[in-house]
């Protein structure tokens, strides 16, 4: 009986808050997401899912890139603020025009880390990794040597 009270509880904050908001709340566990090919402007090989607004328009977005081992992202910057959480496995970041594996940081599930728009930086990874990225859209990269974009 309390579970059905805690079901009715829950659906009439869902309506209230959609009712006050325009949105309804909404929840994404690991085995609801649903996972595509990331966009073209990054190397193939990885998958994206979306878990809230759309990355490609002005707006709020949060989506996650899962990346598998050895993928590579070569060096590129923002337009504004990275907000990145790993969640499994490890990202390894550097700072630079050229990309390199020494003098990195690897960053463990877990890290959070923030990179101001316009600095450039390039990742990769050992293992399967996924991260979570959020912030403000129109979300994209431009990569520093314009030969290391995706053909």
């Amino acid at each position: 009986m309390r579970k059905y009270a805690l079901c009715i509880a829950a659906l009439c904050y869902a309506t209230v808050a959609a009712a006050q908001t325009g949105r309804s709340p909404s929840v994404s566990t690991p085995n609801s997401l649903k996972w595509g090919p990331a966009p073209s402007i990054l190397p193939a090989g990885a998958k994206l899912a979306v878990l809230d607004g759309d990355p490609m328009k002005s707006g709020a977005y949060t989506m996650r890139l899962m990346m598998p081992p050895g993928y590579r992202i070569p060096p590129h910057f923002h337009h504004a603020d990275e907000h990145v959480t790993v969640i499994s496995g490890a990202l390894n970041v550097g700072m630079g025009d050229k990309f390199t594996t020494k003098g990195g940081i690897a960053l463990p599930s877990g890290t959070f880390g923030m990179i101001p728009e316009g600095v450039h930086h390039f990742a990769w990874t050992k293992g399967k990794t996924i991260i979570q990225l959020h912030g403000q859209g129109p979300w994209g990269l431009q990569y520093v040597n314009a030969a290391d974009a995706p053909k």
